[in-house]
């Protein structure tokens, strides 16, 4: 159920910004709220790989390491 609310939220956004700290990055999650295609940012920590962050910027969305 939180999972449908917070994509159904994501859906109605004019931009997302998806937090996340490395250790989830390219791991499956239990549920998926909004496929990365969508984020238009993401926040994250430096444990995060260069190889990583070279994907997902690649991707066309904006990284900020924090």
């Amino acid at each position: 159920r939180v999972a449908e609310v917070g994509a159904t939220m994501a859906g109605l956004a004019r931009r997302m910004v998806a937090l996340a700290d490395s250790s989830k990055l390219g791991r499956p999650g239990f549920t998926t709220i909004v496929p990365l295609s969508q984020v238009d940012v993401l926040i994250t920590d430096a444990g995060a790989s260069p190889e990583q962050l070279a994907t997902i910027r690649a991707a066309g969305i904006e990284v900020i390491v924090a």
